[in-house]
Formats: C-alpha cells, sequence, structure tokens
C-alpha cells in the first residue's frame, strides 16, 4: 500500500515540481502554473503522465505485496487494492466524477493484480527450473 500511494505521491510531486520550473522559466505566473498543474483534466497529456505513473507504481505495489506475502498472493493483493481505491476515494474529496472513480479504480486494481500475477509467474518459473 505505501509503495502505492506515497511512490505515486512522491513521484508526482516531483514531477510537477519538474514541470513548473520548467513552465516558470518560459515566463509562466504562478498562477497561470497553479491552474496548469493543480488539476489536469484526466485525457491531457499531464494528467495522462500523472496516472500512468501512479499505475507503474500500483504495478510495483502488487508486486511487492505478492513477494511479501509468498502465499495467497491475490487474497492479499485485493485487500490492498481495496484500500488503495478507499485511500482514492477519501484523498479525491468528490471533486473527481463517479465515472472518473470508477475508472481510475478499475485501472489500479488490475494493476496491483498485475503486479501479483508478474511474482507468481517469476515463482512458477522458478520452481519448475529447480524441479527439473
Amino acid at each position: 500500500f505505501l509503495v502505492d500511494v506515497v511512490g505515486t505521491i512522491i513521484t508526482s510531486i516531483i514531477i510537477g515540481a519538474a514541470i513548473s520550473f520548467y513552465l516558470a522559466s518560459t515566463g509562466m505566473s504562478a498562477a497561470q502554473i497553479s491552474a496548469e498543474i493543480g488539476n489536469p483534466e484526466l485525457t491531457s497529456p499531464l494528467g495522462l503522465l500523472f496516472n500512468a505513473v501512479g499505475l507503474l507504481y500500483s504495478v510495483l505495489g502488487g508486486y511487492i505485496c505478492a513477494r511479501i506475502a509468498n502465499h495467497n498472493e491475490y487474497r492479499y493483493t485485493v485487500i490492498i487494492g481495496i484500500i488503495s481505491i478507499m485511500t482514492g476515494l477519501i484523498l479525491a474529496q468528490s471533486k473527481v466524477p463517479v465515472t472518473t472513480h470508477i475508472v481510475l479504480g478499475a485501472l489500479t486494481f488490475f494493476s496491483l493484480l498485475a503486479g501479483a500475477y508478474i511474482h507468481v509467474s517469476y515463482r512458477t518459473k522458478r520452481q519448475r527450473r529447480y524441479q527439473a
């Protein structure tokens, strides 16, 4: 959970700061920069970048969750997925439309499961190699 949420937040802050410095160097005012970065549209390049970063951290979080559990990986990853989605709902504070919550929640959930799948498939391949 911490890898998913905290990693996403920290990386988004770093990306936002870098973009802010770039935009400031082009002569944009602080108000314009705040408007540009503060709440990007979901389908804007910046919105897609922030969401891609979040989904990559979700994959990594799912992988680490499965690796730590090392049994019932999908069960624990589903629990982490529910916690992550609920945290996203709380952090958004109804500023985002319900359909956006549903889409991003589903993407987060499947990204976490993809991370767990990567661990499980790697572990299975490794076990087959040692049994042969």
